[in-house]
This record gives structure tokens, C-alpha cells and sequence, in this order.
């Protein structure tokens, strides 16, 4: 029964494309096929193009700032499993991996690097025991560093000093 109303729940670009992309034979098809091939089906149709999932993936990070303002690690997570999907990384592991490699190397220092065991929920909840931890020491670091900053020389501003 859900297989059937599907198209009636389609809106916007999926609505347009059920319409007037398919035919009466691939229509009949969906309606009748299990659920995991409509969802392959609007996935591959509606997946973000390689190079875009790609740059958007490596423009993924969770800095100290994020950390400093509490921003959700999970927000991180997810985001980062959906660009890796759409760049046809599937498997749990290449997503945690990148998700790993994007956040800020001092807060990394105390996070279990993924493995072929490692599911998302498992890294998920070992990076969210962090954060309040995280959020503490980024503020402790961003005042250390912006401290000895203040104490350097502006060798292209000698009015600066």
C-alpha cells in the first residue's frame, strides 16, 4: 500500500521528474518494486553531482572554534555521511574516516581513530561524551593563542607595534 501512494507524496523537482521523465512501463514498475528501490531510484536521481559531493566533502571541518561554541558534533557527522554518500563513499568506515580527518588535530588527540568495527552511532556518541570537554579546552587554547599573538611584532605595520 505505501509503494502505491508514494508518487502522491512526491513534491517539487521529484514530483516533475515522476511526471514527466518515466514512462507508464518504469511508473508501473516503482509502484510495484519494494520500497529500498524507490529509495535508490530518487537517490541516484537526485544525488548531488561527483565534483560537488567531492569539494563539499573536503570543505568539511570541525574546527576549535565549532567546539569553543558548542556547535553540535552530530550536525558534523551527518553532514559528512551525506556528502560522502553522494560521492558514492558507502561504506560506514570511508565516511568516519573523512569525518576523523576533518576535525581540528588538538581535539582529535582523544578520539579512537574508525576501524572496520566502528559504527557511526558508536563514533557518534564517543565524539558527543567529548564535546563538553572539547568546548572547555577550545576556549582555553583560542585565549592562549590569541594571547601570544598579541605579543608579536607586525613586521608589515612598524606603526602597529
Amino acid at each position: 500500500m505505501v509503494r502505491e501512494r508514494v508518487p502522491a507524496l512526491l513534491r517539487g523537482n521529484a514530483q516533475m521528474w515522476y511526471s514527466t521523465s518515466l514512462s507508464d512501463l518504469q511508473k508501473v514498475g516503482l509502484r510495484h518494486a519494494d520500497i529500498e528501490v524507490w529509495y535508490t531510484t530518487l537517490r541516484d536521481q537526485f544525488r548531488r553531482p561527483l565534483s560537488e559531493a567531492l569539494t563539499a566533502l573536503a570543505s568539511m571541518k570541525y574546527t576549535l572554534n565549532d567546539a569553543r561554541d558548542r556547535k553540535p558534533i552530530s550536525q558534523y557527522i551527518f553532514a559528512i555521511t551525506k556528502h560522502a554518500r553522494d560521492a558514492g563513499l558507502d561504506q560506514p568506515k570511508q565516511q568516519l574516516i573523512y569525518a576523523f580527518n576533518g576535525i581540528d588535530v588538538c581535539l582529535r588527540q582523544s578520539v579512537t581513530k574508525p576501524d572496520d568495527t566502528t559504527t557511526i552511532p558508536g563514533f557518534l556518541q564517543q565524539l558527543e561524551q567529548r564535546r563538553e570537554t572539547w568546548a572547555k579546552l577550545a576556549g582555553i587554547w583560542k585565549k592562549e593563542t590569541a594571547s601570544s599573538n598579541s605579543g608579536r611584532t607586525n613586521f608589515n605595520n612598524p606603526r602597529a607595534n
